[in-house]
């Protein structure tokens, strides 16, 4: 870090005046009382969920995404920021947006970032040298872009009411469309597995396709049961869907064209991210926070934590005991299981 501080001084005076800041963390800490060690006595928490940071880029944060020391953050209204979480307890900002655009989705690969902004499309950075981020190119099919992911030299990006497009990214700084996806509602978060396409549909459920052909998708099948499905996670056959009021969803998709409900878990405010890592879900809940959960029997979640945000918590994820969440205009807060 001694090499970068010098320049990372010069960033931060800049930045301040952009509203970045790190804040102190909170006291609070929120515990379920299952969350105990095997073999503990009952009652004595041996595992605790502490708030460690909060950035604040005095906008709207939406999503973000992380490469190893370095996070990257979507601000709704001011863009796309880069920040070091070295030292969780400090982070360090390293980029800013010289001028406000939408981010709302985000997924860096080796050394681009690709943006999913409702008001310029699919945007794609080369992050080479973080500090000096520049803007490679830009694909305008529909303004709306919400979530974006990638596989091999293509772009699956959800452009809410006109579905999913699919871009060959072979060449970072012109990219063509291979095909386009005509979701029955509105195309809000997408996840890839191998070759088989999940999109979190809005009104519409989950939609599966075979992208094993990018040229021509093939549908597979649908879980709707009339909730708003507005994020998925998919992890051993298992989608995990956030499903605004109805919470969370568990589904087995070993048959994509035959889902069946395995299990659900309510939400205290509208679940609109989750993430999945072994037998434990996180899940950002909006107003209602951060929840996580032992899934291990998808029929019946086991809460493990509950912790308010103070904010909007609208994407979550999680990197081994580290979880950061995407809060809105509070921040993106950071968190530890200890």
């Amino acid at each position: 870090m001694k090499k970068f501080q010098s320049v990372l001084f010069a960033l931060i005076v800049v930045l301040s005046a952009c509203g970045i800041s790190v804040e102190e963390p909170t006291s609070q800490v929120v515990l379920d009382p299952s969350a105990v060690e095997p073999g503990a006595e009952a009652g004595v928490q041996t595992k605790s969920l502490e708030q460690v940071s909060i950035v604040n880029t005095a906008g709207n944060i939406a999503d973000m995404s992380v490469r190893g020391n370095l996070v990257y953050i979507c601000d709704k209204s001011k863009g796309m920021f880069i920040v070091d979480i070295s030292d969780l307890e400090q982070p360090q900002p390293v980029f800013a947006p010289s001028e406000n655009y939408t981010a709302l989705g985000i997924e860096v690969v080796n050394n681009h970032a690709f943006v999913a902004s409702n008001t310029d499309g699919l945007q794609i950075y080369d992050v080479s040298d973080p500090v000096n981020t520049t803007l490679l190119s830009s694909f305008l099919y529909n303004w709306d872009a919400h979530d974006v992911k990638i596989q091999g030299n293509y772009a699956f990006v959800a452009f809410n009411i006109a579905g999913v497009v699919i871009l060959n990214i072979s060449d970072v700084n012109n990219p063509t469309l291979v095909a386009a996806l005509d979701t029955p509602a509105n195309a809000k978060s997408i996840f890839l597995q191998d070759n088989m396409l999940f999109v979190a549909d809005g009104d519409s459920g989950l939609m599966i396709y075979d992208v094993s052909n990018v040229g021509n998708p093939m549908f597979l099948g649908v879980f709707s049961n009339g909730a708003e499905v507005r994020d998925v996670f998919v992890q051993n056959n298992i989608a995990y869907l956030a499903s605004d009021e109805a919470g969370l969803q568990i589904v087995d998709v070993s048959d994509p064209s035959n889902p069946i409900l395995l299990g659900t878990m309510p939400a205290e405010g509208n679940a609109t991210g989750v993430y999945a890592s072994g037998d434990q879900i996180y899940m950002a809940n909006y107003y209602g926070g951060l929840v996580v959960a032992n899934v291990a029997r998808p029929q019946n979640p086991d809460v493990l934590f509950q912790e308010p945000t103070f904010g909007a918590a609208k994407k979550v994820l999680a990197i081994g005991d580290t979880i950061f969440v995407a809060n809105g205009n509070t921040g993106l807060m950071i968190y530890q299981i200890q």
